[in-house]
């Protein structure tokens, strides 16, 4: 509370956030003293800020001013609130029908689940948005309110998804189709040479790079027949094979890894 003593006594309240400034007049002042300068005088004393809207309020206090039979109490000023900024936003369009579900339990079998999700060059994959800064507010005494920013979506763009202005996704990888055959390299696979098969757990998985794996090598034809499925894990120890396993079969197994390097190779050409 801030007073201002005058020759007949009034004072200015201002709420404790100073989100509302208040003249109380009391009802043995003459009206006719209740002139602009006079209002103008108590707010500045108590520091409030003398915006358009407090001189339009002044003007009709002293146009019709209050019955002299009790106490008045003016709202003079009001505070403009703070507008916060909105969270940015990310809106997936891809599905994720190749995940396994949890079971019952609550627990997830890694055999059939893959960490990817299968696109195309080009294909939308969502919109994401950008966080609003806010706008800041102010006080009646003047001091800002201060705005609370919005929170940036946390996603890493690589290389290979694209973000145009209007914040669409769209995949941009693609393979090095002058250099890669990729019928030709279907046959390879068909015939690959499987060195060492044996069943996993879920520790394995993760010692052998499966579990996310490191990659995932899908062939479709014309028609959208998978020709090839393959979850890529690490090299072996020796670094001559390579960790895979194929959908529906619980093993890990062990092939040249030769049969997966020009694939690799092949991966490093991204628009």
């Amino acid at each position: 509370m801030s007073t201002i003593q005058n020759e007949i006594p009034t004072c200015v309240i201002l709420a404790h956030d100073r989100s509302i400034a208040e003249l109380i007049v009391p009802p043995d002042m003459p009206r006719e003293q209740i002139t602009r300068e006079w209002c103008r005088l108590q707010l500045r004393c108590a520091g409030v800020e003398l915006t358009s809207d407090t001189e339009r309020i002044i003007e009709r206090l002293v146009a019709h001013p209050p019955s002299p039979a009790q106490e008045a109490r003016i709202v003079v000023a009001r505070a403009t609130p703070a507008v916060h900024g909105e969270d940015g936003t990310l809106q997936w369009l891809v599905d994720e029908k190749s995940q396994a579900p949890e079971t019952p339990a609550g627990s997830i079998n890694f055999y059939d689940r893959s960490p990817y999700t299968l696109v195309k060059q080009g294909q939308l994959l969502g919109f994401i948005t950008d966080p609003t800064p806010g706008q800041d507010g102010r006080d009646v005494t003047g001091r800002t309110i201060p705005a609370r920013p919005g929170k940036a979506v946390k996603l890493q763009l690589d290389e290979t998804i694209l973000r145009d202005a209007r914040g669409q996704l769209t995949s941009a990888h693609r393979l090095a189709t002058d250099s890669f055959n990729a019928q030709a390299y279907v046959s390879l696979l068909s015939r690959a040479r499987i060195d060492r098969e044996f069943p996993a757990n879920r520790e394995s998985l993760y010692a052998f790079g499966l579990a996310p794996a490191l990659l995932r090598i899908v062939a479709m034809d014309d028609g959208g027949s998978v020709l090839v499925d393959l979850t890529v894990g690490d090299q072996t120890p020796d670094g001559f094979g390579r960790y895979i396993m194929v959908p529906g079969d619980s093993n890990v197994l062990i092939i040249p890894d030769y049969q997966v390097k020009e694939a690799l190779r092949a991966l490093q050409t991204r628009s």
